[in-house]
């Protein structure tokens, strides 16, 4: 598992289905990191519960995610997801007068 902090840009849509399992539920968010030259990554969320979480995040919030990069096959083509594990919100400290 790895993490990332940022700042937390925007909500994903929700994506839902059935399938041998079940039914199921996906979404994600979008985080900003770095200084000198930001970047924006893409998260998953799997699961009704994490995706009721992460659509009460707002933006500009700061975050921290851990997340688990997995790749698989489909049709001879690879694709790559970052699965969000969890998304905390860090407390920055106010400033002082």
């Amino acid at each position: 598992m790895q993490t990332i902090t940022g700042k937390f840009i925007q909500n994903l849509p929700r994506v839902e289905g059935d399938n041998a399992k079940g039914h199921w539920v996906r979404g994600g968010f979008v985080l900003e990191h770095g200084d000198e030259f930001t970047r924006k990554v893409a998260f998953t969320v799997y699961g009704q519960e994490k995706f009721d979480t992460v659509s009460l995040y707002y933006q500009g919030i700061p975050v921290q995610v851990s997340f688990v990069p997995e790749s698989r096959e489909y049709n001879d083509r690879w694709y790559t997801e970052l699965r969000c594990i969890s998304i905390n919100t860090i407390h920055q400290p106010i400033p002082s007068r």
